[in-house]
């Protein structure tokens, strides 16, 4: 069984705001001294593939690759192997050209990933993070289940692969749990209840610097007509405290805040 992992590099959701910086031109968002890091909706689909394999492992069941698939202008060698410390057997990245001023169109995100699952070969399951920590837009996964012609299945908390070339997909509802079955291939899209990955070990750092990482290059891709940022500003917070007099004569401890953007 071979489980393709779609993995976004992102601005670290933890980097203090007063260091972020927006470049008036890319509209780029960026931390000085803060590295990208692995998008954490990501590393939830990452743990779940991780799971399937153990738990193939354990039933003596056909062997499981896993392969992280990235698209990035700057893939960056220390966060995939973070990812094959992980357990990940392999990664692809397609370096792409820095997009466009504004340019957020998933649609666009979407072929790109389409394309490089076509250079990854044959797969039974695709599984992508609910959302990137960075747009929270939540429909690159779903476009590229369009795109590819396979089922979808979102926001999944349990994921489980039967016999017969179906998978089992638990999701949340307001009313419970409720189960699906589809056919592979599939894509499914992880919610974060599905679990973290565990810490790396020693084990898992030596073994990824002999695990293949291939880097391919790939051409500009206009975008598709989806939304376009114009622009991209820091909220301008003022407050203004002012001391009010009580009756009494005293002076009371009320502070009025107000808001100014």
């Amino acid at each position: 069984m071979r489980i393709l992992v779609c993995m976004k590099q992102v601005l670290d959701p933890e980097a203090p705001a007063e260091l972020l910086k927006i470049d008036p031109g890319s509209l780029r968002v960026s931390a000085a001294g803060t590295p990208e890091v692995l998008n954490p909706y990501d590393t939830n689909a990452l743990s779940a593939a991780l799971g399937l394999k153990s738990e193939a492992a354990e039933l003596g069941d056909e062997a499981v690759e896993i392969v992280v698939l990235t698209v990035t202008p700057r893939p960056s060698k220390p966060l995939m192997l973070k990812a094959l410390a992980a357990g990940a057997d392999g990664v692809i990245a397609l370096r792409v050209p820095e997009p466009t001023a504004g340019w957020v169109d998933s649609s666009s995100t979407a072929a790109r990933l389409g394309a490089l699952v076509r250079e990854a070969g044959d797969f039974d399951l695709i599984l992508a993070g609910r959302e990137a920590a960075d747009t929270n837009a939540g429909v690159a996964g779903p476009l590229l289940a369009g795109l590819l012609g396979i089922p979808l299945v979102a926001f999944a908390v349990g994921i489980r692969v039967s016999p017969g070339g179906t998978v089992a997909v638990d999701r949340l509802t307001d009313d419970g749990v409720l189960t699906e079955r589809v056919a592979l291939p599939a894509l499914v899209t992880v919610s974060s209840e599905i679990g973290d990955l565990e810490p790396v070990d020693f084990r898992g750092i030596s073994a990824a610097k002999r695990k293949p990482i291939r880097v391919v290059e790939g051409a500009d891709v206009e975008p598709a007509g989806g939304p376009y940022l114009v622009a991209l500003d820091r909220p301008r917070i003022e407050r203004h405290c002012e001391m009010i007099e009580a009756e009494t004569g005293r002076l009371a401890g009320t502070l009025l805040a107000k808001r100014l953007r």
